[in-house]
């Protein structure tokens, strides 16, 4: 869940996101699609539409965030990823906008008909949605990404000794013997790497040691507890990987601390 909520979180504190509901809310209220040029004046066509769009937007985008997440982590391939992630996103800004429905409308909004127009019309803007965060974000996988700053950068250069379709964004480097286990959004890989020269390659995705065997990315962090008396950080993969005792004031200077 906190790997959902940090990327929320990333989005929703960049420019373009702001810039693109500003967009979609404005030509809404002018245009007055779905009826309501003749149901509102101006005014209120303007706050009906910047309810809707910022509710089901916000739905959309951590429900949508949140089934991208699991679905990466399966294998899935992208084409059948994002139609389940949009019909997720859809279901959940459906439920987001309907009570901002029954204020305006009374209980004819719970009619079938009109529950109907309601998820139609959640589905549009949560399609929207899910592709505005597919852009803001940028595919994991490829060669440029776009970064918080809006500026493109590269991906990790130890993504590039990893099998194509494992090519995700960072989630774990652990040591097994000689090798190290990389695990990503896409799946896990195995390296002939010392970790160290491991760590050195995982730029720019913000990280941390946490034990002379594991490294974690900060946005992968699910949770962090306490077994038997010891620190462990819980990871978006369902990783339960131990806090050496030399790393815990690290781990606490990043902010990471028992929920």
């Amino acid at each position: 869940m906190q790997f959902t909520l940090r990327e929320m979180h990333r989005d929703f504190t960049h420019w373009r996101t702001y810039g693109l509901l500003a967009i979609v809310i404005l030509v809404a209220a002018w245009s007055g699609p779905f009826g309501t040029e003749r149901e509102f004046p101006f005014f209120l066509r303007l706050v009906y539409w910047a309810a809707v769009v910022l509710l089901t937007f916000s739905a959309a985008h951590f429900f949508g965030a949140w089934t991208s997440f699991l679905l990466r982590r399966r294998g899935l391939h992208a084409f059948p990823r994002i139609l389940l992630v949009t019909l997720a996103a859809g279901f959940a800004s459906t439920a987001a906008v309907l009570p901002v429905t029954i204020v305006v409308s009374g209980k004819e909004a719970l009619s079938p008909a009109a529950l109907f127009s309601t998820a139609y019309h959640a589905l549009l803007i949560a399609a929207a949605a899910v592709g505005a965060m597919e852009l803001l974000r940028g595919k994991k996988g490829d060669a440029v990404a776009t970064g918080p700053s809006g500026e493109a950068e590269r991906p990790p250069p130890l993504l590039a000794r990893l099998p194509l379709e494992k090519r995700g964004r960072l989630i774990s480097l652990s040591v097994s013997d000689h090798y190290v286990d990389v695990v990503t959004t896409r799946g896990r890989a195995m390296v002939l790497i010392r970790l160290k020269d491991a760590i050195g390659e995982t730029a720019p995705e913000p990280g941390i040691r946490i034990h002379r065997s594991h490294w974690v990315a900060l946005a992968a962090v699910e949770r962090v507890e306490r077994r038997d008396g010891r620190l462990a950080i819980v990871t978006g993969a369902g990783e339960v990987l131990p806090v050496s005792r030399s790393y815990q004031a690290d781990v606490r200077a990043a902010g990471l601390t028992p929920g």
